[in-house]
């Protein structure tokens, strides 16, 4: 990055007028086809992220000049991409993502999982941190920008401004539409059900507070999360709990499920309550948590629930969680079996077992 290293809050000021979240990919298209029209094999487009193409991956001598140690291959498995963990041994951290420059590809998948990568790669001392596919204009860029939205804050245009400083970008138009989706569902203009939402609504106080939010859930609670807490709401009249999930299928998010579900009782027997359940997005971890929370309390199937919640709001927990709540939904129909069993049978003939 030449020049001066320029501050998120620079950043965000100097793009104030790109703060709404996109609705259109023609708008994102406007701004992708100003300034230069060229790039470089590799440019610094945040300070120690860098977005590249199959020529500088493929040059581990170059790799060395640049100080590279984390290498995030959007073309993993393709015809001009030779890395991977054996290409570039134990001195670099290596992501291969399989995407296909293709409007129908669904990038969207690995936008987590890349900013990951990322976001925990730049957290580590002198790290550095090469994105690239083949020619370091599309598939990369996309997940460059996805990073920049879901670990820096900014809206895709902002982001796009950003990267554009330094870089020559333009994702298909397929990639576009995906951020424009991602974009919306960050910015909260997926839908107004208060009961899942995304990381910009739990830090927008004059939001929280015109709305009349009493309490809120952060499924994203700590470091690597979405770092609010108590501290953050101490200026307003909330209450806060905090749970430290993973947007993982391995984790265990259903040893929550009855904490988060009393929590959210708890709040709305409240005289005036009102909860807001969030992580990052809105999509995953703050949504299994609802709908845990309408099968505990509420006693809806998991069916039901999700036919309540998806009335209000789009939404999809992964397939671990997806699972978790599956086998909550058994359990609690096996209850309610066991339940009505029992009622049917004569006291005298439970006595006698």
């Amino acid at each position: 990055m030449s020049g001066e290293k320029v501050s998120l809050r620079e950043i965000k000021a100097e793009t104030a007028n790109t703060d709404a979240p996109c609705s259109r990919v023609s708008e994102v298209e406007q701004l992708l086809k100003t300034g230069k029209v060229s790039c470089s094999h590799v440019d610094e487009v945040w300070p120690n992220l860098f977005i590249g193409d199959a020529a500088t991956a493929n040059n581990r001598f170059e790799l060395w000049k640049l100080g590279i140690t984390h290498v995030l291959n959007a073309a993993h498995g393709g015809l001009y991409c030779q890395g991977g963990p054996d290409f570039y041994g134990c001195c670099v951290s290596y992501l291969g993502v399989p995407a296909h420059d293709l409007p129908d590809f669904n990038i969207s998948a690995y936008f987590s999982s890349s900013a990951d990568f990322i976001h925990n790669a730049l957290l580590t001392p002198g790290a550095k941190v090469l994105v690239h596919c083949v020619v370091g204009v599309s598939r990369s860029a996309t997940l460059v920008l996805a990073y920049l939205m879901l670990r820096q804050g900014l809206t895709l245009l902002q982001a796009v401004s950003s990267v554009k400083q330094h870089r020559w970008i333009f994702p298909n138009s397929g990639f576009l539409r995906q951020l424009c989706q991602l974009d919306k569902q960050l910015q909260g203009a997926g839908g107004d059900f208060q009961a899942s939402s995304t990381r910009w609504a739990a830090r927008n106080l004059k939001m929280l507070q015109s709305q009349g939010i009493t309490h809120i859930l952060n499924a994203a609670h700590g470091r690597l999360g979405v770092s609010t807490g108590p501290s953050f709401y101490c200026h307003l009249p909330v209450t806060y709990h905090g749970i430290q999930a993973f947007d993982d299928p391995a984790f265990d998010l259903s040893a929550f499920f009855h904490e988060a579900a009393n929590f959210i009782q708890k709040a709305l027997d409240t005289p005036g309550g009102k909860v807001l359940v969030h992580c990052a997005m809105g999509l995953s971890r703050s949504a299994t948590l609802v709908l845990a929370f309408l099968m505990l309390k509420r006693q809806l199937t998991l069916v039901e629930a999700l036919r309540t919640v998806s009335v209000h709001r789009n939404i999809c927990p992964n397939r671990g969680f997806l699972s978790q709540l599956r086998d909550l939904d058994l359990e609690l129909s096996q209850e309610q079996h066991r339940g009505s069993r029992e009622r049917l049978i004569p006291p005298t003939t439970l006595q006698r077992k």
